[in-house]
């Protein structure tokens, strides 16, 4: 005579024949790549779990505070179904705190124009330094004023654009319309023009030989 096991209520054929279960919606949320972890209070604590399962929210890491006070995690996407659950049962929000990719996100989107200002920041500075910001002159001290009108009226001042400046031009020009100058040099370096400059010596007074006379020579010698 044969028998039949079974268990748990159920033939080995109805296990074999059953379907396995489904996994979870939310079962990409267990491993903590998103989610809000929740905090609520209130009296039917029980029945909102009920209700989360009947639409499809399947809370994790549920744990129960007190007999009022539950705190447990649910997906990002569905955090609006489960305050709308929280309101029909009378069951307050007490704490919301994202977690994981949703606290990265959620940082994301309340700081949306960092990323603009950063890339406004980088072309600013990428425009300032094609330009002349500081006109600075190494010359004596007589001399700085005319050098500097003579820059000023050759275009050289804060503001003016690298690419408008020829320092062998300005060089020659400056040389040419400022009187006692002998040597200066222009460069550019960063954002500071520098113009050094150098005064000229004064010619000596002529030797004058009083009275005349004639020059004679000790030995004979070839000069």
């Amino acid at each position: 005579m044969s028998r039949r096991i079974v268990r748990n209520g159920r033939s080995p054929s109805a296990a074999q024949s059953a379907p396995e279960a489904t996994p979870r919606p939310e079962a990409d949320s267990r491993r903590g790549l998103c989610g809000v972890r929740l905090r609520v209070q209130g009296r039917r604590l029980e029945k909102l779990l009920l209700r989360l399962e009947e639409q499809g929210i399947y809370p994790r890491d549920v744990r129960r505070e007190s007999l009022r006070a539950m705190s447990l995690t649910i997906s990002a996407a569905r955090e609006q179904g489960f305050r709308r659950v929280c309101v029909e049962l009378d069951i307050a929000i007490a704490s919301r705190r994202a977690l994981g990719a949703t606290y990265a996100r959620e940082r994301l989107r309340k700081r949306a124009a960092l990323p603009v200002c950063a890339c406004l920041i980088v072309l600013l500075l990428g425009l300032m330094s094609t330009r002349v910001w500081r006109v600075q002159v190494e010359a004596p001290p007589t001399l700085r004023a005319p050098l500097i009108s003579a820059l000023d009226a050759l275009g050289v001042r804060p503001g003016a654009a690298k690419s408008a400046i020829d320092l062998r031009s300005l060089e020659s020009a400056v040389a040419a319309g400022v009187d006692e100058v002998k040597f200066c040099q222009a460069r550019v370096r960063g954002v500071t023009f520098t113009l050094t400059a150098q005064q000229a010596a004064s010619a000596p007074e002529p030797l004058a030989l009083t009275p005349a006379g004639g020059l004679y020579a000790r030995r004979d010698a070839i000069v």
